[in-house]
C-alpha cells in the first residue's frame, strides 16, 4: 500500500516511489483490483476450510436415520454441492457482502424431520431403502425451494 502526503506547495510525496515521482493512476488501479481480488480470495478459501467441516457434520445431523449409512458419501457431496449453488447465488444476489451460503443450524432440525418423516412413511408403505433416500432429497429440496420463494 502507498500512502500519498500533500506538500503546501501543492506537490505530493508518495511514499514507495523513489524521488517523489508521481504513480501511474492506471498502475494503482491496477493493484487496488489485485489486491481486492486477493482479499477475496482469502477469504474464500478460509470460508471453505471452515465450511466443509461444518457441512460433513450438518449431513450427519440431517440424515441421522440408520437407512441413510450405505447412501451417506452421496447424501454429503449432495449436501456441499447445494451450499455450493446457495454461496454462489447469495455472492451474486444478496446485499450483505459477508453472507456464507450453507445450511444453518437453526433450520436443521426441520430438515432432518422432513427426512425421518419421509424414512418413515416410506417404510409404512413398503418402500426400499434408495425409495426412502430418494422421496427425503426431494421433499427436502422442494420445502427449501417453497421457503426461499415464500421468503423472496
Amino acid at each position: 500500500f502507498f500512502f500519498g502526503v500533500c506538500l503546501p506547495s501543492g506537490g505530493a510525496v508518495y511514499a514507495g516511489w523513489s524521488h517523489g515521482a508521481v504513480p501511474d493512476p492506471m498502475k494503482m488501479m491496477t493493484k487496488a483490483k489485485f489486491y481486492s481480488g486477493l482479499h477475496a480470495t482469502t477469504y474464500g478459501v478460509i470460508n471453505a476450510i471452515l465450511c466443509i467441516p461444518c457441512l460433513v457434520g450438518y449431513a450427519m445431523i440431517i440424515f441421522q436415520d440408520p437407512i441413510f449409512k450405505p447412501f451417506l458419501p452421496k447424501l454429503v457431496k449432495l449436501l456441499m454441492w447445494s451450499s455450493m449453488v446457495h454461496q454462489v447465488v447469495f455472492t451474486f444476489r444478496s446485499s450483505l457482502p459477508f453472507a456464507i451460503g450453507q445450511v444453518q443450524d437453526a433450520g436443521l432440525i426441520f430438515l432432518s424431520s422432513i427426512a425421518t418423516s419421509c424414512v418413515v412413511l416410506t417404510k409404512e408403505d413398503g418402500g426400499n431403502a434408495a425409495t426412502a433416500v430418494s422421496t427425503a432429497c426431494i421433499s427436502i429440496a422442494l420445502s427449501t425451494a417453497l421457503l426461499g420463494v415464500a421468503l423472496w
